[in-house]
């Protein structure tokens, strides 16, 4: 999903409706991210626990041993659409949806932390 993003609310909405629709898929799918630049959503990417990614293995502490986070895969996503230099212009949502349907805390693991810093992104707004 590619699209205008103006509040919160909405990419709330969005980052809820992506869960959602993976968890169908994957009973284990808690977390979404989306990254979003001049009020866009460019990324929306949610955790997989059946796939990996280099990025992943690269900023993980344990590369060999870890599923693709959703941070990692939106980061991906991202970088197909756009420059790396726009990063540091956009803003990172993070949301986990606990299984009777509350938020949950999203603070990124460390490995994802540190490539959310390497990438330049300044502005992180976590569930």
């Amino acid at each position: 999903m590619v699209g205008a993003a103006s509040s919160t609310s909405l990419i709330l909405s969005a980052l809820r409706e992506k869960i959602l629709t993976e968890r169908e898929r994957n009973k284990k799918n808690t977390t979404a991210a989306a990254i979003i630049y001049r009020k866009e959503i460019v990324a929306l990417a949610s955790n997989d626990v059946n796939k990996t990614h280099p990025l992943q293995g690269k900023y993980s502490r344990t590369p060999d041993a870890i599923y693709l986070h959703a941070e990692i895969a939106a980061l991906a996503k991202f970088l197909r659409r756009r420059d790396v230099g726009d990063l540091s212009k956009s803003t990172l949502y993070i949301a986990r949806l606990k299984a009777n349907g509350d938020w949950g805390n999203a603070k990124p693991c460390p490995g994802c932390a540190r490539a959310i810093r390497a990438f330049g992104i300044k502005e992180i707004i976590y569930t």
